[in-house]
């Protein structure tokens, strides 16, 4: 689809300069350079090299610039003379609290129904390394260079940008997009008093059933939270650890659900099926497993395989897939 619509553009504006990022440049540059369309791919997070990138097209021009030597433009990766031109990958930021916050005033002016519900992120990446999921091959990517991938933001950075929001938007409810909201302790604790005496909405988030016990939840609803998402994908424990890379336990997973429902907080469970080597009666205990505990919300999602994610080799493998898919 995004190619779709990047040849529509092109066809209408020739001179149009594309550059493409995200997980799947990132992962597929040598793919995603193949479209003539596409002019330049940020490799790994764009905050340092899609300026960089922009300045030097103001400089010299998009054909200069797809010139460049291998050490001009790190990060930024091109096609020149038919040979892909390998800049290595964009520094991330380790400060997170370093970067300003996000003006959204343009993006609500297109829709101001969005405003109601004020969409945040408190960190960025995932400690964990499951084996389905791009974070964890954004972990490992960027280990390679010796660089941590999770980044947790201060409190005070985060209640900053909420405060801001609440006073700009007037926002009725907040939804955090971590993929793993509040993995440490201590942390939520400090978000606890202040969030609850600054902000004051409803939240939601996602989070893993590995970091939270009866105090986690216990603050989580008194800061406001309404509903929690746990990522738990399988009821099946071989299938957890040795298909998923997941560690939680059965009976971790369900005093947690059951420990949230007491304080009043909405729950949702996320399962993942057609899992390699799955069997019906790895869907059964599932099924039993959801009947059992009763969360309020199951959400079912058919697996879809990444970039260079472990489970695509499990699904070669188990014969799931083929080298051409």
């Amino acid at each position: 689809r995004n190619l779709a619509v990047i040849r529509e553009l092109k066809e209408a504006r020739p001179d149009l300069v594309v550059v493409c990022g995200g997980f799947h440049p990132s992962l597929l540059p040598e793919v995603t350079l193949s479209n003539p369309e596409v002019d330049f791919i940020i490799v790994g997070e764009g905050e340092f090299s899609l300026p960089s990138l922009l300045r030097v097209l103001d400089e010299m021009g998009r054909t200069k610039t797809k010139a460049l030597p291998a050490d001009g433009l790190q990060g930024v990766w091109s096609l020149h003379n038919g040979k892909m031109i390998e800049r290595g990958r964009s520094t991330v930021v380790k400060d997170q609290d370093s970067l300003p916050l996000p003006d959204k005033d343009l993006y609500y002016s297109y829709n101001p129904s969005l405003k109601k519900l004020y969409t945040i992120i408190a960190s960025r990446g995932c400690p964990y390394f499951c084996t389905y999921c791009n974070s964890a091959t954004m972990n490992s990517f960027y280990l390679h260079n010796r660089q941590r991938y999770y980044r947790v933001r201060s409190v005070d950075n985060v209640m900053a940008e909420l405060r801001v929001a609440k006073e700009r938007y007037r926002p009725s409810q907040v939804m955090f997009f971590d993929d793993v909201f509040a993995s440490k302790l201590s942390w939520l604790r400090e978000f606890n008093q202040r969030y609850k005496e600054q902000i004051g909405l409803p939240f939601f988030c996602q989070t893993s059933p590995l970091i939270h016990n009866e105090e986690s939840l216990e603050l989580l609803a008194d800061s406001g939270c309404v509903l929690l998402e746990f990522g738990f994908q399988s009821a099946n424990p071989e299938v957890r650890e040795r298909i998923l890379n997941r560690k939680e336990t059965n009976e971790e997973m369900r005093n947690l659900i059951l420990l949230a429902k007491k304080k009043k907080i909405f729950t949702e469970l996320d399962l993942i099926m057609n899992l390699p080597n799955e069997t019906e009666e790895h869907i059964q205990q599932s099924l039993d497993f959801v009947l059992e505990t009763r969360p309020h919300w199951v959400n079912v999602a058919y697996l879809q395989f990444h970039p260079k994610t472990p489970i695509t080799r499990i699904a070669l493998e188990a014969g799931m897939l083929n080298p051409a898919d």
